[in-house]
């Protein structure tokens, strides 16, 4: 005491002490109580996949446990997912249509929530009988959740939206004008294929199409009219469900009376699959050969015009003829309707073991041999040998050369049987021309 008067605390200190006590205490202390959310989409149709999240918000929160309640008649569970990072989901006494029980945990004991957090997701399908109006419903109930402290028992919590109504598939058109031509056949919703013809003038249609359903979408493409040739002009029409029809009007344009169509038949270049042109490829070259095996029936053959214009038939590239040469016809037609055509032997060999075709007799020797007289040849005289006595009944020729060196007349090839022989090198090989070689020498 001073001059007889008591010093006393000062109020608004202790406001502010008291306060401060308050901001200290913990959430279970002030009895803030966590808060649950059930969020979706807000507009959902018959057939629609919807996702539906679950969130809470707290302080402090390790662990969070409830029941999951929904229509079955209305929903078809899919899947849970969107769960939160460093905590484990588990689910629970699912055996009743329409609901089950989950349990989500901080399992590391280091992820609390302390703001509002999406614990996990639930994907439904909803049921294709669910009619415009009915209630789609998924609710969050027999909620707790824990700090490691103390539980809290937060509010159920739903998502709730009434069905729309399903999207309107209407893909027709009510109407469809062309002001600088005419249709044919006149529209009709349900036709969707239409012709027109237009002067060289009309480099595009005029057109106006209207849908039948206002919330369909008109599109139209490929309304850039060709000269001389035909152009499809598309008019696409797009559901509000997403669903499409095409309308297609071919249109054919005159040609510019001034164009002058290009004459250019030349090939830049011609193939065969699998097998080498003999000789390699020239524009200016018709002539070409490849040689084919026995099995080898048709080939596929391919010319490249060097006009884009110009249009490139093949004939005969099938039903080969066996050990004989098969024309292959590639024609080149040129924008004006002259053709150049080129020729490709297919040298198709003779089947194994055989000569296609029989080879012209040969004749027999008449003991005339190359550069020697005419005439039976001379036997040696009785008792008296000359060289090396002949075999019974086997003519010792005379004359110059060694005897020895011959065992028959000599070989004359005719230019067939060098043909042939080339097939059979090229179908069947070296061996099989050796065979043909023995066979004909025995024949002689």
């Amino acid at each position: 005491m001073k001059n007889g008067r008591t010093r006393r605390p000062s109020a608004l200190l202790a406001l502010s002490l008291a306060g401060l006590l308050f901001l200290m205490m913990p959430a279970s202390v002030l009895g803030a109580t966590p808060a649950a959310t059930v969020t979706g989409p807000a507009t959902v149709r018959a057939g629609d996949t919807i996702k539906v999240a679950v969130k809470i918000g707290g302080t402090g929160l390790r662990a969070v446990q409830g029941e999951i309640q929904y229509d079955a008649a209305v929903l078809s569970f899919r899947e849970t997912g969107g769960l939160l990072s460093g905590w484990g989901f588990e689910e629970a006494d699912s055996s009743v249509a329409g609901k089950f029980v989950f349990i989500i945990m901080d399992k590391q004991q280091e992820a609390p929530i302390d703001s509002t957090k999406q614990l996990f997701t639930l994907t439904f399908q909803v049921r294709s009988a669910v009619a415009a109006g009915d209630t789609i419903r998924v609710l969050a109930a027999k909620l707790a959740a824990s700090d490691g402290v103390d539980d809290f028992y937060p509010a159920d919590a739903s998502y709730s939206v009434q069905a729309a109504a399903p999207l309107s598939g209407n893909t027709d058109l009510a109407s469809l004008t062309v002001a600088n031509a005419t249709l044919e056949p006149a529209f009709g919703k349900g036709t969707t294929s239409y012709t027109v013809s237009v002067p060289f003038d009309v480099s595009s249609l005029d057109l106006v199409a209207k849908a039948a359903d206002a919330k369909a979408k008109v599109s139209v493409s490929g309304n850039s009219l060709a000269a001389g040739g035909t152009t499809d002009v598309a008019v696409t029409v797009t559901a509000e469900s997403g669903a499409k029809k095409t309308y297609t009007i071919r249109v054919t344009r005159a040609q510019d009376p001034n164009y002058v169509a290009s004459g250019d038949n030349a090939l830049v270049g011609l193939s065969v699959e699998g097998f080498l042109l003999s000789p390699p490829f020239e524009p200016e070259r018709l002539d070409y050969v490849i040689w084919l095996p026995y099995e080898v029936e048709q080939v596929a053959v391919s010319g490249t015009p060097a006009d884009g214009k110009a249009a490139v038939a093949v004939e005969g590239a099938a039903g080969f003829a066996a050990g004989q040469g098969n024309a292959i016809r590639v024609v080149c037609t040129a924008e004006d309707g002259t053709t150049r055509t080129y020729t490709i032997a297919a040298m198709r060999a003779a089947a194994h073991g055989d000569i296609t075709g029989t080879p012209p007799a040969t004749p027999e020797p008449t003991g005339e041999l190359t550069g020697e007289p005419t005439g039976e040849p001379t036997a040696a005289p009785s008792g008296e040998a000359t060289g090396t006595p002949a075999a019974e009944g086997t003519p010792t020729p005379t004359g110059g050369g060694n005897p020895s060196d011959r065992d028959g007349p000599p070989i004359r090839l005719e230019i067939w049987e060098i043909l042939v022989l080339a097939l059979a090198l090229a179908g069947l090989g070296y061996g099989a021309a050796l065979v043909f070689g023995k066979g004909r020498k025995g024949a002689r």
